[in-house]
């Protein structure tokens, strides 16, 4: 603003704004955040794992689903449901990471996320894949933004989640999707068969010699690791994806299998997984996301002792800290990495803390 021709007091009273909301631990040091708000990123990356959490406790029988608090959690996400499915309506389907600035792009990633989250609460909600697949699909795999260079693991996996749930509840005769051509910009149309093979074939031969991914969104492999091997794995519900994939029987299992080792052979002695932080050699998000990886593979491993001592470490690491990364308003700004990425290096303690109850839950 000291440069500009001309003073805007409108810009002045924002960066006002951005410092008064600095939180009380970084008080004195006029810091801001990078971006100002990621409301929608936020509220759908929570959402999205405490579906998990909500699913698991509407399915466990010992559970009074009539208790107060169980009631409440249920009436606060239906509060969520029923605001995303709204905005994405008047956005025509697509989000993106803020819903205030028309000017910020639409991306697959919050659309794909924010859709899946939806059709998870209410199997009778409509998803228009054509849009997403006009927009972000160009034949071999998914673009976050618009006009994107390269590729993002975790966004894919989002994209095939949603796209394979889709593949349950629409009748064969309704499983043709309208994709864009790079080249000329017209409009073709292919099963939806044929994108999720052909989506999870990209994702297979992106995976690391020693059996992980890496994203572009986020440091730590564990978090792209994760999300495609518990996919990978889910797609053994559906037989004739398998067998198109050469995925048949054993195979899927067997190749998810090295990166359930990857995992196994990357925990820390405390029962950690990750970067260094201030609780020991590990942290506490990419432990919450190995733990979720775990879970997975308990259930596809049941007898494996392996996975089952290691589950049992990692989710005594986590419970050792909960309290503390649950109520210390400032832990994961000074007490953990940051692992995602933007312009620099940032963390989502929301979205972190989410993870970490959801990978708590005891079935």
């Amino acid at each position: 603003l000291l440069h500009a021709q001309k003073w805007d007091d409108k810009a002045f009273k924002f960066l006002e704004k951005m410092i008064s909301k600095c939180p009380s631990y970084a008080k004195g040091h006029g810091l801001v955040p990078t971006v100002c708000d990621v409301g929608l990123f936020e509220t759908i990356w929570m959402m999205q794992s405490i579906v998990e959490l909500c699913l698991n406790i509407r399915g466990d029988k010992k559970i009074n689903l009539k208790h107060i608090s169980i009631k409440k959690l249920f009436s606060k996400n239906l509060v969520f449901i029923k605001y995303l499915t709204a905005l994405s309506k008047e956005h025509g389907g697509t989000i993106g990471w803020t819903s205030w600035d028309n000017k910020i792009p639409k991306d697959a990633d919050d659309s794909t996320v924010c859709n899946w989250v939806i059709k998870k609460f209410n199997s009778n909600s409509t998803v228009d894949l054509n849009i997403i697949a006009k927009n972000f699909y160009n034949g071999k795999y998914f673009i976050t933004f618009p006009n994107e260079r390269n590729f993002s693991i975790s966004c894919n996996v989002h994209a095939l989640n949603l796209f394979v749930l889709e593949y349950q509840s629409l009748q064969p005769n309704n499983q043709m999707i309208e994709i864009s051509t790079s080249n000329t910009g017209s409009i073709r149309k292919v099963k939806l068969e044929e994108i999720i093979v052909t989506e999870t074939n990209f994702l297979i031969s992106q995976r690391q010699e020693d059996g992980a991914w890496f994203d572009k969104w986020h440091k730590s492999p564990a978090y792209p690791t994760f999300k495609a091997i518990e996919l990978l794995l889910s797609l053994q519900e559906h037989p004739n994806l398998c067998a198109k994939l050469g995925l048949i029987n054993e195979l899927c299992r067997n190749y998810c299998r090295k990166s359930i080792d990857w995992a196994l052979s990357t925990q820390h002695n405390d029962g950690s997984w990750g970067e260094p932080s201030i609780t020991g050699p590990g942290n506490l998000e990419e432990t919450s996301y190995i733990v979720r990886l775990l879970k997975t593979a308990s259930n596809n491993w049941s007898d494996d002792k392996v996975i089952q001592s290691a589950l049992y470490n990692g989710r005594k690491y986590l419970i050792k800290h909960l309290d503390e990364s649950i109520m210390d308003q400032g832990y994961f700004n000074t007490k953990q990495p940051f692992l995602w990425i933007g312009k620099q290096y940032y963390t989502v303690s929301r979205v972190i803390k989410s993870s970490i109850l959801a990978c708590l839950w005891e079935d």
